[in-house]
């Protein structure tokens, strides 16, 4: 009963009108739940389906449905390898996974992520029972490389003989569609002749595991990162795996405070890093392979784990512009504004010439209530730029703040006769025309606002009070309503106007459902 009931609850899971047997759960039902720091995640599979540590999954996008929405042509897209992923704790209905690798590291994982099982190539570690303290490693006889679990084993027992090592990570393109039996074959091939082309290129006896389904990790000893990676540039520059899409992550020990056991994880870092160079992917650790790892943390909330990154990698390179910079954002969102501020004044006088750091040293300035320095700030970076918008947006919501009305209509109508100014100027001269009492006006630039760009919920909700408080049509206010609070559920004044617009119609059931939808969403 138990797993008809599960399969029941998967089936609704992905909507009306789905079947699945309890069989298929694991191999079809998968789902991300919740992303966790740390490259951890929850998935909706546990002991109760028969899930194990060690089981690995591909990681899809929820089959395209959001973005086909997007699309002019409204094709469907097809869902899209995000990565891959292995089971690291079980429990009864949920399991805690660790993500192995980012198929592309400009897509983020997010729950409701589908997974699809890979139980078909030699090397999975679900494949495999513990193996018996006396009974050695065995090498799969197709590639010569140990399992990952294997492999693991075999470098935390050889890792602590030399004093200089370096991890590599070596990934093919993975096919982005169903795998077939011939074009799993074709791939066991590939990573049978990328294992003797690694192997040659480096000329020295290596450790070698199947890291993943279309990745392999070596582990050199005694040869520093940097002649490994330029042991493997000729490789690269190969036609054959030029067409294959070789990517190339390698890690260097010693470097930093890191210990050996760091170095796989720091090979992942170059690995993400080697993704998005253009040419040649392949990446040595380092300052800017951490700002990406450091990018990822802080797009996830963690900003102290952020921070210590940011720290890292200015200590690998002092000149390190764009860590330096985030660094004084993740300050700035923690509300330490005087130490932000020295952040960025201290780029300011290294690169004068940049707006970057001056535009959010008057942005911390606002945010720390001193409007004289910001305001100075954001006309500075106007001096450079005349045509940045963000500061003259800024400077005319400084002006309306200090009641001087008709200098903001004109910062506002400056911004709207700039190069894709209009998308943001309307909303901001539909408020003032709305704090004016100029009604007519403030509708006309609020629905010129939703036209330039029909995802800005504030101009909904501004639409949706304008018709409200004008005693218009409340249907219409309630409809302007929900898409506000559809576009950002999380502000309170937007469920404010939509429940006010429910109860003049006299829906005071929906209403009061309303109302408790808006308490769990603003405070969810």
């Amino acid at each position: 009963m138990e797993k008809a009931e599960r399969a029941l609850d998967t089936a609704r899971l992905y909507g009306p009108g789905q079947v699945y047997a309890f069989q298929h759960i694991v191999s079809q039902g998968g789902v991300v739940l919740d992303v966790l720091p740390m490259n951890r995640l929850v998935i909706n599979l546990g002991r109760c389906v028969d899930v194990r540590e060690g089981q690995r999954f591909l990681l899809w996008s929820r089959a395209g449905r959001d973005r086909a929405s997007e699309a002019e042509n409204r094709e469907q897209y097809r869902p899209v390898c995000k990565g891959e992923i292995s089971v690291l704790e079980v429990q009864h209905t949920e399991s805690v996974a660790e993500i192995l690798f980012h198929a592309d590291p400009k897509w983020s994982v997010e729950p409701g992520d589908k997974l699809t099982v890979l139980d078909d190539y030699d090397g999975l570690l679900e494949q495999y029972e513990a193996l018996p303290a006396d009974q050695p490693a065995q090498k799969d006889p197709l590639t010569g490389l140990y399992s990952y679990r294997d492999f693991l084993s075999q470098w935390r027992a050889v890792r602590g003989q030399s004093k200089t090592s370096t991890m590599l990570l070596v990934r093919l393109a993975a096919d982005q569609t169903e795998r077939t039996p011939m074009a799993q074959m074709r791939e066991e091939q590939m990573v049978h002749a990328l294992t003797e082309a690694v192997s040659l290129a480096l000329g020295t006896d290596v450790l070698g595991g199947r890291y993943s389904m279309n990745c392999v990790v070596y582990f050199v000893a005694d040869v520093d990162c940097t002649r490994c990676v330029e042991a493997l540039e000729e490789l690269l520059s190969q036609e054959r795996w030029t067409q294959a899409g070789l990517r190339v992550g390698a890690a260097g020990f010693p470097c930093l405070d890191f210990s050996r056991s760091d170095l796989l994880d720091n090979a992942r870092k170059a690995l993400d890093h080697a993704a998005l160079l253009q040419d040649r992917q392949l990446a040595c650790f380092d300052s800017v392979s951490l700002n990406i790892s450091a990018d990822r943390l802080f797009a996830q909330g963690e900003l102290y784990d952020a921070i210590a990154e940011y720290k890292r990698a200015l200590t690998i390179d002092d000149e390190n512009f764009l860590a330096r910079n985030s660094l004084g954002i993740c300050y700035a969102w923690l509300n330490k504004f005087a130490t932000a501020r020295t952040i960025f004044q201290d780029l300011m006088q290294r690169h004068p010439e940049h707006i970057m750091p001056m535009y959010n040293y008057a942005c911390t300035c606002l945010k720390d209530g001193d409007s004289d320095e910001a305001r100075a700030g954001f006309a500075a970076v106007l001096q450079i730029d005349p045509d940045h918008v963000y500061s003259m947006l800024r400077l005319g919501l400084l002006a309306e703040d200090a009641g001087e009305l008709d200098q903001a209509w004109e910062l506002y109508q400056q911004v709207l006769n700039k190069p894709d100014g209009a998308r943001l100027a309307y909303r901001y001269l539909a408020r003032l025309a709305f704090r004016r009492r100029e009604r007519d006006t403030a509708r006309e630039f609020l629905h010129q606002a939703i036209t330039a760009n029909p995802q800005d919920a504030y101009s909904f909700h501004l639409l949706a009070q304008l018709y409200l408080e004008g005693g218009e049509d409340p249907e219409v206010a309630e409809s302007l309503a929900r898409q506000s609070v559809h576009l950002k559920g999380d502000a309170r004044a937007f469920w404010d106007v939509l429940i006010n617009a429910l109860e003049q119609q006299g829906k005071t059931d929906e209403a009061q459902q309303t109302r408790t939808r808006a308490s769990a969403q603003v405070l969810g």
